[in-house]
């Protein structure tokens, strides 16, 4: 009795169900639009649904099922549902872009005719889009420039001006994330003049017209047209303050914030850092707030943390970098990160952090490695893209030169059966002629493949050495700045301090003392205001080798601390080499301040003398505790090598007889060709 029950009623709800749906008649579309609206409104509740499970469930692909039904006779559009609901539903829940790509290549399918994509042109573009955004998040950036620039020529065929824009729009996006800079900005304003066709100017639109002008001004500012890009990004703003009233209060803090950070780059460009700093910070006050513009606040951020430091305004630096990695922990940004990298290994090699530049730079290194490689394909692509498009050029050509061919063929042969014998002759001479050309185009080919396989391995091979360049540059460059800093202004400084300690021991004058430690501090000021734009030590002025000598080995032996017998011998006054007479200065310095700091040695013995070969010797002996041979070598003692080994000379470090540290250097050629009259310093051996 139930089963007869419920069975009218299941019948009732059967063909109710058609009710919902147009009460059961098949549809007839006039156009794609009507279509289109037709199953977006029948789908809506499935929809709904497909929203709650996160996914599409059995109902609606039934749903899917029955509405085809309904709708009359399979269309493109129509076999496309199914897909669409896979692709979206791997797109937006599970995330396998893999998978929505397969679903979407299998919608392309039924758009495979000339006929089905002249009939659905919107829909057909829709899904070129789309497969293109799914082909660059799984990295095949050579199909991402095929699909765009498909979606691009068909619009141009297809659709009207207006409508044409938001395709021109993916293309000169993708141009820019490839660098190519000038192509993208052509690309940008192709855009905007579309759009400004447009009847309805909605505030969607407004949105992306001032997005593409400032886009255009970032094209610029990369190809470091400065002033071009500081016009467009004053555009951008004027285009949005015109159109304030529907953008919305939101909008406008966002647009604003983005485009004066712009600005800022363009002056940071200039090295106007007055001039950026300002707007730097309303740009981060603008943008970094939640729902704004956050990753763009982190990248300003960035900015203004780069400005500190190329002001030395090490304490505004520091605290911008901490918020900085504070915000990118909870919101990663691989680009930002890398340069956060960057630039806190930079702040560490001015720091003489050695363990916390070489630990920031791996990190540098590998993300800039991993995005590089990124770039590297998206450039292969497009050059990839070009080739083939010179290659299809070539193929069109051929092909028009043999569709002219053939109509002069067909002319003769309508010319009569009395030409008959004669036209089979040209007929056969001309299929050996084609199968030549052939030959010739397939040779061809392989020519360019070969060409194109060369191109990339000589542009890896270039790569490679621009990379070891760089390692290089800033390998030559970290090493300058160290020794600098390690040699002189830590040595000067360290006879200050020993020139204060006499003062407050009351050894020697007081006022002389002084006079000559404010000297010392003035000479390392000035030392450290020309640190950033040389990296060559300052000149020790114009008295000689032997009298720079006497007077470090007088400062130090006044402090008592340490008594040390000089002998300078058969030295030019002033015919030793600027560059010889500062190596031996710095390595005398060093030596010293080692003995000081380590040897606890009493008394040391330097001997500075000019051999027969012109080759100059350093010989430096104490009495302390001695040097350890198997000990690593210091900051200290590698400095003094390179010096000595830059020139062409020799360092030796052992144990001195009967005991102590011995340091010996040999610098070969140390004087100029013309050489004065020479000056025998004489032994000092004093205690205060």
């Amino acid at each position: 009795m139930k089963r007869l029950f419920h069975f009218p009623i299941f019948l009732l709800l059967l063909c109710a169900q058609p009710l919902f749906y147009g009460c059961g008649k098949r549809q007839r579309f006039t156009d794609e639009q009507s279509e289109q609206a037709w199953w977006d409104l029948a789908l809506r509740p499935s929809w709904i649904k497909f929203e709650e499970d996160k996914g599409p469930g059995p109902r609606m692909y039934a749903d899917i099922d029955s509405l085809q039904r309904l709708a009359g006779p399979p269309t493109p559009l129509s076999r496309t549902r199914r897909f669409d609901a896979m692709a979206i539903h791997h797109f937006y829940h599970t995330r396998d872009y893999a998978a929505a790509l397969r679903s979407i290549d299998s919608a392309l399918l039924n758009f495979r005719t000339e006929k089905a994509q002249h009939r659905y042109p919107r829909t057909y573009l829709g899904l070129l889009l789309f497969a293109g955004d799914l082909a660059y998040r799984t990295g095949q950036y050579d199909r991402v420039n095929e699909l765009y620039f498909r979606a691009k020529r068909v619009s141009d065929e297809r659709l009207p001006l207006c409508e044409r824009s938001v395709y021109t729009y993916n293309v000169a996006m993708l141009l820019y994330k490839q660098q190519q800079y000038e192509q993208s900005a052509r690309y940008f304003r192709e855009a905007f003049n579309g759009q400004e066709q447009c009847a309805d100017q909605t505030t969607a639109r407004a949105l992306q017209q001032q997005e593409i002008l400032s886009n255009i001004g970032l094209s610029n500012l990369h190809l470091r047209r400065l002033d071009t890009a500081l016009f467009w990004f004053d555009r951008a703003l004027t285009y949005a303050e015109a159109h304030r009233d529907s953008l919305g209060q939101r909008s406008m803090d966002k647009i604003r914030g983005v485009i004066v950070a712009n600005k800022a780059k363009v002056f940071l460009a200039r090295n106007d850092l007055a001039a950026a700093e300002p707007l730097l910070r309303e740009g981060i006050a603008l943008n970094a707030r939640p729902g704004y513009e956050v990753f763009f606040a982190q990248d300003v951020r960035l900015d203004l943390a780069t400005l500190y430091a190329r002001s030395r305004r090490y304490a505004e630096m520091d605290r911008e970098m901490a918020a900085l990695r504070a915000d990118l922990d909870t919101l990663p940004n691989p680009v930002v990160d890398k340069e956060w990298y960057g630039l806190m290994a930079t702040h560490s090699r001015y720091q003489n952090d050695v363990s916390g530049e070489l630990r920031y730079f791996k990190q540098y290194k590998r993300l800039s490695d991993s995005l590089e490689n990124v770039q590297r394909r998206q450039l292969g692509a497009d050059l990839l893209r070009r080739l083939r498009e010179k290659e299809l050029q070539l193929q069109v050509t051929l092909l028009e030169q043999d569709r002219r061919r053939n109509t002069i063929y067909l002319v003769l042969l309508g010319g009569g059966i009395v030409l008959a014998g004669l036209l089979m002759w040209v007929i056969a001479r001309n299929n050996r002629r084609n199968q030549r050309n052939l030959a010739e185009v397939t040779a061809l080919n392989q020519h360019i493949r070969e060409q194109q396989q060369a191109l990339e391995l000589e542009t890896a091979r270039r790569q490679q050495l621009v990379m070891e360049a760089v390692i290089a540059a800033q390998e030559s460059e970290r090493s300058a700045i160290g020794l600098e800093l390690h040699d002189n202004i830590n040595q000067v400084l360290t006879t200050v301090k020993l020139h204060n300690e006499m003062v407050l021991d009351g050894i020697g004058d007081p006022k002389a003392v002084l006079q000559r430690s404010t000297l010392y501090l003035q000479q390392c000021i000035n030392e450290i205001r020309a640190l950033s734009k040389r990296l060559s030590a300052p000149t020790l002025g114009k008295i000689s080798l032997c009298d720079s000598v006497a007077e470090l080995v007088q400062s130090i032996n006044l402090t008592g601390k340490l008594t040390i017998r000089n002998e300078c011998t058969a030295v030019p006054v002033a015919g030793v080499r600027r560059e010889v007479h500062l190596a031996i200065y710095r390595i005398i310095q060093e030596a010293l301040n080692n003995i000081l700091k380590h040897s606890g040695a009493s008394e040391a013995d330097l001997s500075l003398r000019l051999r027969e070969d012109g080759s100059l010797l350093l010989d430096l002996s104490d009495n302390g505790q001695g040097y350890r041979p198997g000990k690593v070598d210091g900051i200290g003692i590698t400095n003094m090598r390179t010096r000595a080994e830059s020139l062409g000379g020799s360092f030796r470090i052992g144990q001195a007889l009967p005991h102590g540290c011995r340091v010996e250097v040999v610098i070969p050629g140390a004087v100029n060709e013309v050489v004065p009259t020479t000056k025998t310093g004489a032994s000092v051996d004093r205690r205060p």
